[in-house]
């Protein structure tokens, strides 16, 4: 069989046409966490996953952008992650393929991928907190980033599942950073 990609994703719409129109088995897809380009305002998320043949190997074409160049960040916030497509074997060991690849995936091998994200707008410091907290509650954003890039304590909720703004230690990392 074969099939087109760009950075390793299916090109139709979900996993349930892809799975129907292909012989495979959509192992994963999410957003990247950590991915985006940190700033005032984030660049967009990557989505990665993983994809296998149910019926042998397979031919793949993939093209991508940001593989090698990902998106920059500009007054001050951060580059994206880059984008790139790989070879899954079986001992779950992986070898990037190049951007711009065709050739044989082999029976017992996966597909991981993720797309292209943006780069961050402005200082990642300045960054309502609030929206930080969202942030990691849709987990685009580790509790760990929070802290470390923008500055934001963060605890669990009521609920034991979402995070809030630890407003009082925010305020003390913050002032902190700004006097360094």
């Amino acid at each position: 069989y074969e099939c087109s990609v760009g950075n390793g994703i299916m090109v139709t719409d979900s996993v349930e046409v892809d799975e129907a129109t292909y012989p495979i088995l959509v192992e994963e897809r999410r957003v990247a966490e950590d991915s985006m380009g940190f700033g005032r305002w984030n660049g967009a998320p990557a989505v990665e996953g993983s994809y296998r043949s149910l019926s042998g190997g397979i031919s793949l074409y993939c093209c991508g952008d940001g593989g090698t160049f990902p998106a920059k960040g500009v007054l001050g916030g951060g580059d994206a992650v880059h984008s790139g497509s790989w070879r899954v074997k079986p001992d779950g060991t992986s070898e990037r393929l190049s951007d711009f690849y065709g050739g044989p995936i082999a029976d017992g091998e996966a597909v991981g991928y993720r797309s292209c994200a943006g780069g961050g707008y402005g200082a990642p410091e300045k960054r309502d907190p609030e929206r930080v907290a969202e942030d990691v509650n849709r987990k685009w954003l580790s509790v760990k980033s929070a802290r470390q890039v923008y500055g934001v304590a963060l605890k669990l909720a009521r609920n034991g599942v979402d995070y809030r703004v630890d407003a009082a230690a925010t305020r003390k990392l913050r002032e902190k950073r700004a006097t360094q």
